[in-house]
């Protein structure tokens, strides 16, 4: 952009002073807002470079023009020698530069102010998903306890209703090909439904447990539920583990990038980090939690006069949005990386280009 510049403004020195100043400024747009932008980013630049030349250095040329046009009337006034006049318009014509250069000058500083602001605005929306992740991390550990402490309960309670003829019931249960699908219909109005996307994985737990069931008896197969309660218990308390201390780092005061040459790094730095934090509080934390959560829920409910205790155990304790907000943050932090590379390659391309535009003209001015 700075040669194109230059030519503009030699293209005026040349047309002398008759040119003006209006006269020049679809050559300035046309230089400074290049068509053909190849990209949706570099177009939405070209687009705000020129509405800022727009609103910037039009009025400052029409302005230098009504001037320029005062001082032309003057010198066709004045009772002097033609080669007088020949070089007041030659001075003339050296002023419409300069004072056009100005002009150049004060939008680049307002497009450059534009590109600060937009390097803060990222900012502060990398500052605002550090700080939603900061909330769920709360959000998190309470629904950790609190699902702990209901899975206990229900596990406690099953316990003390486990007879050996509850035994035998849900054997019997098991067994059945559709052994879940109660407990799948009983629980549709909950609002965590796609826990179900689960429910294959679930009939696959249901007939290992049955084939271990096999051959053994009554007391043998309640131990063996109390023993998988039990493992799925430490399973689920293990991946919450795993999702806190994944979560427990705060993301606020060391991510804090500065707008300079290191900006683009530093910003994708931070959000990497963000991202990586909610994979692993996703995938190994709060994930894992829910299938364990899920095979607990399935012994519970197959024996239909422990169901009640299932059914409350599921709301409480599965019932969560925790993974979907997860996710949630986790999809707008991986798309707000992406955006903000991309546009801080333009705005980084086009501000080194307008710091160097912004060189040439001060070495102009002091000439």
């Amino acid at each position: 952009m700075a040669t194109k510049m230059g030519y503009v403004f030699a293209g005026l020195a040349c047309r002398r002073a008759k040119t003006g100043y209006l006269g020049i400024v679809a050559l300035l747009m046309a230089a400074v807002v290049p068509a053909g932008a190849e990209t949706l980013e570099e177009e939405r630049f070209a687009a705000e470079q020129k509405r800022i030349f727009a609103a910037v250095v039009e009025p400052c040329l029409a302005d230098n023009e009504r001037a320029a046009a005062r001082i032309r009337e003057a010198i066709a006034a004045c009772n002097c020698d033609s080669s007088v006049k020949r070089a007041n318009l030659e001075h003339l014509s050296a002023a419409i530069v300069k004072d056009g250069a100005a002009c150049e000058s004060r939008g680049n500083e307002a497009v450059l102010d534009y590109i600060a602001l937009e390097r803060a605005r990222m900012l502060e929306r990398l500052r605002s998903r550090c700080s939603q992740l900061n909330g769920l991390r709360k959000n998190y550990e309470s629904w950790a306890n609190d699902t702990l402490r209901a899975q206990d309960a229900a596990v406690k309670e099953f316990k003390g209703v486990l007879s050996l003829g509850a035994v035998a019931t849900l054997v019997q249960g098991v067994l059945k090909p559709d052994a879940l699908a109660p407990l799948e219909q009983k629980t549709r109005h909950f609002k965590y439904t796609n826990n179900f996307r689960l429910l294959p994985e679930l009939q696959e737990f249901a007939q290992d447990f049955a084939q271990h069931a096999q051959g053994k008896t009554l007391q043998e197969v309640k131990a063996l539920v109390l023993a998988t309660l039990d493992v799925q218990r430490k399973a689920a308390s293990d991946a919450i583990s795993v999702g806190q201390e994944a979560l427990s780092e705060k993301l606020t005061e060391d991510t804090e990038p500065s707008p300079d040459v290191r900006f683009a790094t530093s910003l994708d730095v931070a959000y990497s980090r963000i991202i990586a934090v909610l994979d692993i509080s996703i995938t190994e934390g709060l994930a894992p939690t829910l299938k364990s959560f899920d095979k607990t829920t399935g012994i519970l409910g197959f024996a239909p006069d422990i169901a009640r205790v299932s059914l409350e155990y599921f709301e409480l304790a599965v019932d969560s949005n925790n993974l979907e907000a997860l996710e949630k943050l986790r999809t707008a932090a991986d798309g707000e990386r992406a955006a903000a590379s991309k546009w801080l390659t333009v705005l980084n391309d086009k501000e080194r280009t307008l710091k160097a535009r912004q060189q040439e003209l001060r070495a102009a001015r002091g000439r």
